[in-house]
């Protein structure tokens, strides 16, 4: 797809931009783990941020941090839920309350953790 295509190419613009500062973020996203039972547990509604090195969830009161090298799968489910997994197996779901691109976190994740 040539919006893929055109994400990839600003993400490499991206590699070179201060590890401090967010690349973009939504607000209204909810942030679940999959428990051992294979049920879903809320870990917070809050704002989702994407750095060059990391996804960052602050919400509740808490910030969950998952960098891209803990990071062993990603994809969109659904259409617009991104989910994925780490390397200590656990795996997580975003949803959102508003509209937004899941395919621009994937191809940041896909372009930047290399």
């Amino acid at each position: 797809r040539w919006q893929t295509s055109s994400m990839k190419t600003l993400f490499e613009n991206y590699r070179d931009h201060s590890h401090t500062e967010p690349l973009f973020y939504d607000d209204g996203q909810t942030l679940h783990r999959f428990d051992r039972c294979g049920e879903t547990v809320v870990l917070g509604y809050g704002k989702l941020l994407m750095y060059r090195d990391r996804l960052a969830f602050l919400g509740d009161g808490r910030t969950d941090t998952f960098y891209f090298k803990d990071i062993t799968h990603m994809a969109i489910h659904g259409g617009k839920v991104l989910v994925f997994s780490t390397v200590k197996g656990e795996h997580y779901e975003i949803k959102n309350e508003r509209p937004r691109s899941a395919r621009k976190y994937l191809a940041g994740y896909e372009t930047l953790k290399q």
